[in-house]
């Protein structure tokens, strides 16, 4: 997996005379990424089906997450 990025070159009269760029293997951080989300999502619903009360609040104390 890549990212690219590319940039249109001009002449001083602003002429385009071509494109200049870089590619970036982002293979390791795009799966590093869908693991982490994989991770996250199986923690939510082992959450979910706890029995007992689970819930997080921010510094300000309000709710956000509770499970049913």
């Amino acid at each position: 997996m890549l990212e690219v990025s590319v940039t249109p070159v001009e002449s001083a009269e602003r002429r385009l005379i071509g494109f200049a760029g870089f590619a970036i293997d982002v293979t390791e951080r795009e799966l590093a990424r869908r693991q982490l989300l994989e991770q996250l999502e199986f923690t939510a619903r082992l959450i979910e089906v706890c029995p007992f009360p689970i819930f997080a609040k921010d510094r300000a104390g309000r709710y956000l997450m509770v499970n049913r």
